[in-house]
C-alpha cells in the first residue's frame, strides 16, 4: 500500500522535506502502523494529477454510490464536516473511501484563474445564460446556483497533528468545474448525466475543453438568524464585547418586533445631513409582511434595534462567562501569593532568597492586579448594559426609511436587489466614527496580515490599521472585481474581509467568475435568476459567513467597498454578494446628495435640525379639527381684548385707571402671543391643565374688566 499523495509529499524526500524532526518520524510510524509500507508521492489510484483529468463530451454514465454521494465533498461543510450531497460528476478521479487508521480525503474550494478562456469577453456570462435556457429549463431542472470553481484535495488524519503549511499539503487541484447546485431530491443521476453531456457539448461548440461538470444538492438561503448612545471603539478588555454596541461597522441589528437577526452594512449621508445605514431587506422584513415597496410616511415606524432579545441575552451571558473566567484566574494566583508571603516571613529579609521571593511576589501581584482590573472593567460594563440596555426600546437606533421589494435579475446587470435603508437617530451615534470597519480581536494581528496578503505579493496591499479600525473609502468596481488573476495560482485571488453577527471577522477570496443564483417559492417566481459575486472562504478558515451575517459589508485589502452580503449555502461554504457599484447607484437615485464620506464628523454630528413649522402650532390638543378651532378661538379672544384695550376708553381719566389699562393690555397681549407660539413644553398633563386654567381665568377677567369699564366707571 502506498501513502496518500498529500502525506507522501509531506514525508518523502522528493518534496524537499527531510524526515528529521520528531513529528515527521511520529507520522512515519503512524503510517507504518496502519499498513503503509512505502513512502511515495503517488496518490491512491485516481487521485494523482496524472491519473485524473477532465472528461470529454463523450463521457459515459456512471452511477454514484450512496457512500460517494455523502463523502465525496467531505470537508466542504461549514464545520469541516460532510459537504453537500453529490448527484453526478464527469470527473475521472476514482472515489476512495476513508482509509484504515483514520485517513480521509478532504476537499476545499478555490477559484479559477481569470485567464481561463471562459473569462474572455464575458463568455462565462453568455454561456451561463445558454445553460439556463437550453439545458436546465428544457429539462425542468430546479437549479439553485451555477458556480465556476476548482477543488483542492488532501489526505488528513484527525489523530495526527500535521504542522506543515496548507499550501504544502494541497498537492492536487482539480480541473475547472462547472459546479451546479439543485434543490434537494429534485434531480436523478440519469437526468444529471444527460444535462452534463449537453453542457459539455455547449462548451465544445465554444472551443472550451478541460472542464468538468458536477451536480450537488444545494439551497441558497438568505443569511438572517435569530436608550443610551452607542459606545465608541475600545482598546481594553471590553473590546471583544463592545463591538456589538459600538459605532464602527458592523452592528448586529433586528426588527423591534421580530426574532430575526442580521448585520448593518454601512452608513451614508444625504444633502440634509441626515444619517442613514444600509442592510439587506430580508433581515428586517419577515415573509408574512409581503414583498411590496416600503417608504416611511408620517405615522407608525418600523423600529430597528441593536441585538434582538435572544441575541442580547446571549451577549450578556458571554460577558458573564468572561467575568467568571477572570475571577477563576485571579483565584489561581491567590494561593501562590499567600504561600510566598508566608515563606518571606520565615526567612531573613536581607537574604538573597528573600529578595528573589520578593521579585516573584511582585510579579504575581501585578498579574493578579491586571486580572482583577479587567474583571472590574467587565463588571462595570455588564452593570451598565443591564441598567441601560435591557429593554428593547433602549436599543432602538432608528427606523426603516425605504425598502424596495426583493427582486432578482434586476436589469441592466441582472443582480439581486435585496436592500433596506434605515434612518438613524443621530443622538445614538454621538461616538460616530464614519464608515470604519472594526477588525475585532478574534484574529491576532500577525495572523490577520498573513491571511490578507498573498504569498507572491512583493508589495502587500494590506496594512493592519491602528487599533484594528480599518477606514473605508472608495468602491471596487465590478470590472476590477473581475480583474485578471495569476495563471495557475488560484490562491492569488483578491482577499476580502467581512464582519458579521454570527461569524464575526472572516477573510475570504473573491472568485473572479460571477455565479448565477435562482431562488424558489420566495419571490413568487421560479424562472428568474440573478448574478452574484461569489466569495469563497480562505483556505485556512472554516467558513466566510453563516446565518445572521446577512447585510454585512464586504471590503477589500485597501478598505474599498466590494459588496453587500445577501445569502449563501452553508454546506457548500459559498457566500453570495451584490456588488457595491450597482447597489450604490440605486441608493444615489433615491437619495439626493448621498455620500459615503464623513470628512468633518464634528460638523456633521452637531448639525442643527431644520426649523420645524409644527413648533408654531405645538399644542397637544391639536389632534383634530375641533381642537384646532377651539385653540384658534381662544387665541383670537385674548388678542381681541388686548387690542381693544389699546384704544383708551374716555372713562380712563385718572392715572390709576391708565395704569390698570396698561397692565391689562400687557397681560392679554402676552398670553395671546404665548398661544400663537405655544411652548413645546406643553407635552405633559400638568402644563396642559395649568394652560387651560390660565386661559379660562384670563377670559373671565377680560369679561369682568369690560363690564366694569362699561357700566361702573
Amino acid at each position: 500500500m502506498t501513502v496518500p499523495a498529500a502525506l507522501g509529499k509531506q514525508c518523502a524526500a522528493s518534496t524537499g522535506r527531510a524526515l528529521a524532526d520528531d513529528k515527521s518520524n511520529d507520522l512515519l510510524s503512524e503510517l507504518k502502523s496502519t499498513g503503509v509500507t512505502a513512502l511515495s508521492p503517488k496518490a491512491p489510484a485516481g487521485l494523482s494529477v496524472e491519473a485524473s483529468g477532465p472528461a470529454g463530451p463523450n463521457v459515459t454514465f456512471r452511477e454514484v454510490s450512496e457512500r460517494e454521494a455523502v463523502l465525496y465533498y467531505d470537508g466542504l461543510g461549514s464545520t469541516r464536516a460532510e459537504g453537500p450531497k453529490l448527484i453526478y460528476r464527469t470527473s475521472s478521479d476514482t472515489f476512495v473511501e476513508p482509509l484504515n487508521g483514520g485517513y480521509r480525503r478532504e476537499m476545499r474550494l478555490t477559484g479559477v484563474e481569470k485567464e481561463h478562456k471562459l473569462g474572455e469577453d464575458g463568455l462565462w456570462d453568455t454561456i451561463c445564460d445558454i445553460f439556463v435556457v437550453e439545458v436546465f429549463d428544457i429539462n425542468s431542472i430546479k437549479f439553485s446556483s451555477i458556480d465556476f470553481v476548482r477543488f483542492t484535495c488532501r489526505w488528513v488524519n484527525s489523530n495526527i497533528e500535521v504542522t506543515v503549511p496548507v499550501e504544502d499539503i494541497d498537492c492536487y487541484t482539480t480541473p475547472p468545474t462547472v459546479w451546479i447546485g439543485v434543490l434537494p431530491n429534485t434531480l436523478s443521476s440519469e437526468l444529471a448525466y444527460k444535462a452534463a453531456v449537453e453542457i459539455l457539448e455547449i462548451l465544445k461548440q465554444h472551443n472550451i475543453s478541460g472542464v468538468d461538470v458536477a451536480f450537488r444538492e444545494s439551497v441558497v438561503r438568505s443569511l438572517s438568524g435569530p436608550g443610551p448612545a452607542l459606545f465608541g471603539p475600545a482598546c481594553d478588555i471590553t473590546k471583544q464585547f463592545i463591538d456589538h454596541l459600538s459605532t464602527p461597522l458592523s452592528l448586529p441589528i433586528a426588527d423591534l418586533k421580530s426574532m430575526s437577526q442580521g448585520t448593518l452594512g454601512f452608513y451614508f449621508r444625504d444633502k440634509h445631513s441626515d444619517l442613514y445605514a444600509v442592510t439587506a431587506r430580508h433581515v428586517l422584513f419577515e415573509a408574512h409582511e409581503g414583498n411590496n415597496m416600503y417608504r416611511y410616511a408620517d405615522g407608525h415606524k418600523k423600529h430597528v434595534i441593536v441585538l434582538g432579545d435572544l441575541g442580547f441575552d446571549d451577549y450578556l451571558a458571554s460577558i458573564m462567562e468572561a467575568i467568571n473566567s477572570l475571577k477563576g484566574n485571579a483565584g489561581l494566583h491567590a494561593g501562590p501569593i499567600e504561600r510566598l508571603e508566608m515563606k518571606m516571613a520565615e526567612v531573613a529579609q536581607d537574604s538573597p532568597e528573600a529578595q528573589n521571593m520578593a521579585q516573584r511576589l511582585e510579579r504575581q501581584r501585578k498579574v493578579q492586579a491586571n486580572i482583577l482590573g479587567n474583571m472590574a472593567l467587565l463588571q462595570d460594563f455588564y452593570q451598565e448594559l443591564t441598567q441601560s440596555w435591557s429593554k428593547p426600546e433602549d436599543r432602538i437606533i432608528g427606523y426603516v426609511h425605504w425598502a424596495p421589494p426583493i427582486e432578482v435579475g434586476v436589469r441592466p446587470h441582472c443582480y439581486t436587489q435585496d436592500l433596506c435603508i434605515l434612518k438613524l437617530d443621530k443622538r445614538k451615534f454621538k461616538n460616530f466614527v464614519g464608515n470604519t470597519l472594526s477588525l475585532g480581536s478574534e484574529i491576532p494581528k500577525d495572523a490577520f496580515k498573513n491571511l490578507m496578503n498573498n504569498p507572491v505579493d512583493e508589495d502587500p496591499e494590506f496594512e493592519y490599521p491602528p487599533n484594528g479600525l480599518l477606514p473605508l473609502r472608495g468602491i471596487l468596481s465590478v470590472a476590477k472585481i473581475n480583474r485578471p488573476g495569476v495563471m495557475g495560482k488560484p490562491e492569488c485571488m483578491p482577499r476580502v474581509i467581512k464582519r458579521g453577527y454570527s461569524t464575526l471577522t472572516t477573510v475570504g477570496q473573491v472568485c473572479e467568475f460571477s455565479s448565477v443564483v435562482r431562488k424558489y417559492n420566495e419571490l413568487g417566481s421560479n424562472n428568474i435568476q440573478s448574478r452574484e459575486v461569489l466569495i469563497l472562504p480562505h483556505s485556512s478558515l472554516d467558513e466566510f459567513s453563516l446565518g445572521g451575517d446577512s447585510g454585512s459589508l464586504i471590503v477589500d485589502a485597501r478598505g474599498r467597498f466590494v459588496g453587500l452580503l445577501t445569502g449563501g449555502d452553508d454546506l457548500s461554504r459559498t457566500t453570495y454578494a451584490t456588488p457595491m457599484e450597482w447597489l450604490w447607484a440605486l441608493i444615489q437615485a433615491e437619495y439626493d446628495g448621498a455620500s459615503l464620506e464623513f470628512d468633518d464628523l464634528e460638523t456633521f454630528m452637531s448639525q442643527p435640525k431644520s426649523f420645524n413649522l409644527r413648533l408654531l402650532f405645538p399644542s397637544p390638543l391639536l389632534h383634530n379639527t375641533c381642537s384646532t378651532v377651539i385653540w384658534l378661538l381662544k387665541m383670537a379672544a385674548h388678542l381681541f381684548f388686548g387690542l381693544r384695550l389699546l384704544i383708551p376708553s374716555p372713562l380712563l381719566y385718572n392715572p390709576f385707571q391708565i395704569l390698570k389699562w396698561l397692565l391689562a393690555t400687557a397681560i392679554h397681549l402676552f398670553f395671546g402671543l404665548c398661544l400663537l407660539f405655544l411652548s413645546p413644553l406643553l407635552y405633559i398633563v400638568w402644563p396642559i391643565v395649568k394652560w387651560l386654567v390660565a386661559t379660562a381665568t384670563h377670559l373671565l377677567l377680560a369679561a369682568l374688566a369690560n363690564f366694569i369699564g362699561k357700566y361702573l366707571l
